[in-house]
């Protein structure tokens, strides 16, 4: 018996509330089965205590433009709401389609998290304990 491996083509939206925001997945290919998803994730009222609204897109394969437009106006909503959005990965096909669109710099990133490098610089930051005699 062999098991072939099937690639996900249809897309998903995956949305999990945390205690102070909520994140959003995004997988496969959005198109238009996929817009009610992404609008009921992105465009509905925020809770009250909702500060942050992170999109996770680096499994997206293909994206529609209506797709990409829920994503900006969901900047906008989350602004309006006094949250901010944030993307925390983004896909070859989203960053793709974003410059397509002249939306590249439309959707705020969050920013890298520090390499190996910074770790041990960070370290060696931290002083040291001291010694009995001193």
């Amino acid at each position: 018996m062999s098991v072939t491996p099937m690639l996900e083509t249809a897309g998903r939206v995956e949305c999990t509330h945390l205690a102070d925001g909520k994140l959003v997945r995004l997988l496969g290919c959005l198109g238009d089965m996929q817009l009610v998803g992404l609008r009921l994730a992105l465009l509905t009222p925020l809770a009250e205590d909702c500060r942050d609204v992170v999109v996770d897109a680096g499994e997206v394969t293909d994206i529609t433009d209506e797709a990409v437009a829920i994503l900006i106006a969901a900047r906008d909503w989350t602004e309006f709401s006094g949250a901010r959005l944030l993307m925390s990965r983004c896909a070859p096909a989203l960053e793709r389609a974003l410059a397509e669109l002249a939306f590249s710099e439309a959707l705020p990133r969050l920013s890298p998290l520090a390499g190996p490098a910074m770790a041990v610089a960070a370290a060696a930051a931290v002083p040291s304990p001291r010694r009995a005699a001193d």
